[in-house]
Parts: structure tokens; sequence; C-alpha cells
């Protein structure tokens, strides 16, 4: 507490007696400063030989000076005159609950003045805040934005226009049922806590986001699966959902196979996938992501309809002729509102050419849309894979059965990438891909983490070849945080989604390490943002959603997501018999702890657990609490 009171008050010769009154009021005069040279004394050894000097007592005073002793809150004051995005969001970092947090002492003195500095410390955390909010959405950082504004409106949930601020960020990302709820919200609290209803400018706002989500949706001609049907209901009675980003937004859709073999639409399907993901290292466009894409695949497309549904303002179309040796890739960029063609070209060029290919037609489409791409940034992000065609041309294969996400298809898949890597040893994208189901089939269908270090090798030979591939570092962060390396996965993660913002695998991958290392809210979100950036998402989705959801403890919702699968596996009528013995629901959790054992007769909890790399013990016994209620053999 002594620490505490100068640290707050540095270079400030306090007096001995205003030390004395404030933590040892109850005492005489003598013993109070005897209790203060003991203190004294104690602080000097904890602090060190490295800062002990800074601690100055005189006859009459006590002083800590600033320029040997830093503290967080001096960072956070600073901070909150700042204008860097870099310095607001390490100093919002640093308020984590409030200042000396379960520290308590029985002097009215010392209880008074704490909760002033506590006061005047989460107004300061509100500033920075405030001000984040404010630069993050001038850089159009919208996800970013929202994530401040939340944790602002937790340090009090009654400002009003914070509340109106998360309303107008969720508008710009077409959440329109988002905003809404963020009013429900906000008319709640303010209901609740002070007896009167939101403002009249908070009011007009809902009624307007209201008047849009009402309008009328465009239908769109999708796959007749049970999931997209699912998505497209889902969508209906909201029309432009997925609205226009601030950046040009662009869906690359299925290019066409024209070489009349049916065998090379793997070779079509791939160029397309290069070309989105090409696009999505380019932080000034916004691309639709792969699976919303393919969904038109095969079918009649017109463009007002299909851009509306895919929140996309430019739609690239093409097709794909391969001939021997020789490769013809035409390419017709058009605004989708008004069917207006913007670019067009055609491209022959021998198969050895391709990689420059893809790279020129990427560059093309970037600079006619944002019209500020410069040489130097173009340079940095055009790389060429491989020299090895039949390398590639495994890769593509391989790519195409990772979608399917299912045991067989990536068995598939890793015969495909690891000829791929036999092929071309310096093939850095084979390694990551391979990482990647290396990592995935340790856990998920051999429920073993043994062959986890292979992967891990694999993942660190990927980016040792290409250190700017993010799907190698999406891969190699999956893999350190199965083998709990929760640090080390953090910042794979990060460095891929930096790499390549757009990537919806790594969006769910970070979302997979949020939930296990104590942020399983922050999870979630991030799952519900990339299925409102991609309606045709796999639907595997629903899984890792169901698990945030589930270690969150919202038990009613992680069913709702479960139920949304097409194929329930062992382990998802596990998470149900888990959720259901928690909301009391015995004869359910029982019939979904029979199917575990009908699909899985070796199944027990032990070996289950040792799968899933919580950082904390007691979240992870807290997921696993209500399979063991369920009746699930230890």
């Amino acid at each position: 507490s002594l620490l505490a009171y100068l640290a707050l008050r540095q270079d400030i010769a306090v007096p001995r007696e205003t030390v004395c009154g404030l933590l040892w009021g109850d005492r005489g005069e003598e013993q109070a400063r005897a209790s203060l040279r003991q203190t004294l004394s104690a602080l000097r050894k904890a602090l060190g030989d490295q800062a002990s000097f800074a601690l100055v007592a005189t006859h009459d005073s006590v002083t800590l000076h600033s320029n040997d002793i830093s503290t967080d809150v001096g960072q956070l004051e600073r901070a909150a005159k700042s204008q860097s995005t870099e310095e607001l969001q390490a100093a919002s970092e640093l308020y984590r609950g409030d200042l000396l947090e379960g520290l308590s002492l029985d002097e009215p003195a010392f209880e008074q003045w704490v909760s002033g500095e506590r006061e005047r410390c989460r107004a300061t955390a509100q500033k920075v805040l405030s001000r984040l909010v404010e630069v993050l959405q001038t850089e159009r950082r919208i996800e970013d934005a929202i994530s401040a504004a939340t944790r602002l409106l937790s340090l009090d949930p009654l400002q009003e226009n914070v509340h109106r601020r998360l309303m107008r960020l969720y508008v710009e990302q077409g959440r329109y049922d988002a905003a809404l709820s963020q009013f429900e919200q906000c008319r709640k609290r303010l209901s609740e806590t002070l007896g009167v209803q939101p403002e009249q400018e908070t009011r007009d706002l809902a009624a307007d986001v209201r008047s849009k989500r009402r309008q009328p949706a465009a239908e769109v001609q999708s796959p007749p699966t049970r999931s997209n049907m699912g998505q497209i209901e889902a969508l209906s009675g909201q029309d432009d959902v997925l609205t226009y980003p601030e950046r040009p937004s662009i869906a690359v859709l299925p290019f066409t196979n024209m070489s009349g073999d049916p065998e090379q639409e793997y070779f079509a399907d791939g160029i397309t996938e290069d070309i989105i993901t090409e696009l999505g290292r380019f932080r000034e466009i916004f691309v639709i992501a792969r699976n919303s894409s393919f969904a038109f695949k095969g079918k009649f497309v017109d463009a007002p309809e299909v851009g509306k549904m895919l929140g996309a303002r430019y739609l690239l179309e093409g097709s794909v002729r391969r001939a021997g040796s020789r490769i013809r890739i035409s390419a017709e960029m058009i605004e989708a509102s008004t069917r207006a063609q913007i670019w067009a070209d055609r491209y022959d060029r021998d198969l050895s050419d391709v990689f420059a290919l893809q790279d020129e037609i990427s560059r093309t489409i970037v600079v006619t849309m944002a019209g500020r791409l410069t040489e130097e940034h173009a340079n940095h992000v055009s790389r060429k894979p491989t020299e090895n065609l039949s390398a590639y041309d495994c890769v593509l294969r391989g790519q195409g059965y990772v979608h399917k996400y299912t045991s067989e298809a990536f068995d598939q898949a890793r015969i495909y990438f690891e000829q791929a890597v036999s092929l071309d040893p310096g093939f850095a994208r084979a390694f990551s891909w391979l990482a990647y189901i290396e990592a995935q089939g340790c856990l998920y269908w051999q429920m073993s983490t043994e062959g986890l270090d292979g992967a891990i090798q694999t993942g660190e030979r990927a980016i040792a070849l290409d250190q700017n591939d993010a799907t190698g570092h999406m891969a190699l962060g999956l893999a350190r945080l199965f083998n709990r390396e929760h640090d080390k996965a953090g910042y794979h993660l990060e460095r891929a989604a930096a790499i390549n913002p757009n990537d919806q695998l790594t969006m769910i991958e970070t979302a997979r390490y949020k939930m296990y290392t104590g942020d399983p809210h922050g999870g979630a979100h991030i799952i519900h943002v990339a299925m409102s950036q991609n309606p045709y998402h796999p639907n595997w989705y629903y899984n890792v959603l169901a698990r945030c959801l589930h270690t969150a403890q919202d038990y009613a919702g992680a069913i709702a997501a479960l139920e949304r699968l097409d194929v329930l596996n062992f382990w998802c009528h596990a998470y149900l018999a888990g959720c259901y013995a928690e909301m009391g629901q015995t004869q359910k959790s029982a019939d979904h702890a029979m199917q575990v054992l009908k699909l899985k007769p070796d199944f027990t909890l032990n070996k289950f657990a040792r799968i899933f790399p919580y950082r904390d013990i007691d979240v992870s016994d807290a997921f696993f609490s209500g399979m063991r209620k369920a009746g699930l053999p230890e």
C-alpha cells in the first residue's frame, strides 16, 4: 500500500505525518512512525539494489523518484494524450481491472484515497479507449474499433454514446442484427439501472437500422445443400447483410474449365483459388472468401444479384483453357450493380509462366480497383512458388481435398502434399499445407499428440523457405497450440493474419487459439465475423463456434451451433451430452452419451481431454464437467 501510494505521487515529497495518518491512523504518533520506518526498510529490500535508491526518506518526508521507476498508471496517463494508434493500443492493454484490485486495508483514509484513484484510472482508461476507437475508425479498421468500443462499454455500460458508436460500426459491416442487439442492450441497461429510455438520437438510429433490415433480400441460385439452404434462409429479410465495405470489394467467381477434359477441373479451380489468395495479400481491397464464391460454380450468374448477395462491388469472371504445354486465361472484371465492364484481358502463355501470369492478373485487378498500389508493394507480395509444375499440380489437387474437412479427404490431401515436397523440396506452400494436415490429423482423427513434433518441423521448414507465407505461419501456429506452446502459437497466428488478413482458415484457427487461452467470447466473435464475410462457409465452422460457446458456458448457444452441423461425429455427441447435462436435461444427455460409445466404443474422457490444450486447467475441468455428469467413462 505504501509503494502504491508513493508511486502514484512520484517526485512529490510526502510528509511522514500524511503517510502515517493514511496507513496507521489508529495508532499513536510514535508507533505509526516506527511502523513507517519498518515498512520503508522492508520496501528497500523488496525493490533491490537497482531501485532502492529511488526511494528517498528524510526526517520529514518520503519521496519516490520517477526517473528511476516507471508505472503502468503513468504510461496510461501519457497515452491519453497521444494520437498514435500503437501507443493507444499498448496503453489500453495496461488496464485490466480496477487499480489495486483486491487490496484492502482497514483504514478509512486509505480506502477513501484508493477509491478516488480507482475512479481516476478508470476515467483515464475510458479516455484512452475512446481515443483508440476514433483512431481505428478513421483508419477503417472496423473490427478493431468494435473490439475497443466493446471494452470501453464494459467499463461503463451506461455510456449511450458508445452504444450508438457500436451500432454504427456494426452497420458499416452490414451487421444489422448486431446493431439492433446493441440497441436492446442499451435500452435494457438504461431502463434497469436509471429507469429511463434511450435518447431520441439512439431511437432514431435503431429505426433507421430496422428499415434497412426489413428491405427484401435478393434471391440467389445456390447449391441445394442443407448447409447453404439454412444460410440463405438466415439471410432472408436482411437486405445488404453483406454491404460493400469501405475498401473496394471483389468476388472471384470460379473460372470455367474450357479444356474439354473434366479431369482438368481441378486446375481451373486451383487457378481461381490462387488468384483469391494473391488478392487477399493486398490490404487495399476486400476479397470475398473462396467458399462463398464457389457456391456459384456452374451456375448462371446474374451480376447484380450475386454482387448483392456476396457483398461484392466487383466480380471477376474468367476461363482457363489448357492444351499441352500452353495455357490461355481470359478474365473480365465488371461492376456488379451495373454490369459495366471495368477491365478485361486474355493471356496466352507457355505453362511455365503460370505463376507470373497469376501475379500479373492480381496486380492488374488491384491497380484498377484501388488505384494506389505502388510498385514496391506489388513487388513485395509477388512471389513465384516453384519451378516444378508437377509439384504445383499436386498442391492444387491437395487443396481441393482440404476444403472437404473429413478424415478420408485429409488422407488423400496428405498423399498429394507429400508428393509435392518430394518433387520440389524447396516448395514452401507444399510444406505449409502438409504441416496443417499433420497437425489436424494428430488430434482430430488420431486423438493423439504423437506426430506433433513432425508437424512443427514441417511448419518450421515452410516458413524457413518463405517467411511471408501466411498458410505456413497458420499451420505452425496450430501445431504449436496443440503442443501447448501458447505464446509461440499466438505469434505465428498473428503473423499469418498480418500477411493475409482475408484468410478464413487463419481467422478460424485464431478463434480456436482464443478459446484455449482464456477468451472464448473473443473466439466466438471472430467466427461470427468470418461467417458474415463468407455466407457459404464450410459447415464445420459451427463445430469451432460451438466449442467456443461451450467453453464460455453458453450451453444453449453451443447446442444450437452443434445442431447446425451436417454430420455429428462422436466428439459432437460428447459435447452435446455435456451441454445437456449442464442444463439438467438428463435424458438428452444420456442419449448423446450413448451415441458417443456407439460411434467410438473405446472412448474415455482421460484420453479425450489430453488433446485439448487449454492454458487454464480450471477452464478445462469446467469444459469436461458436463461430460462427466453425462456418465461418459473416465
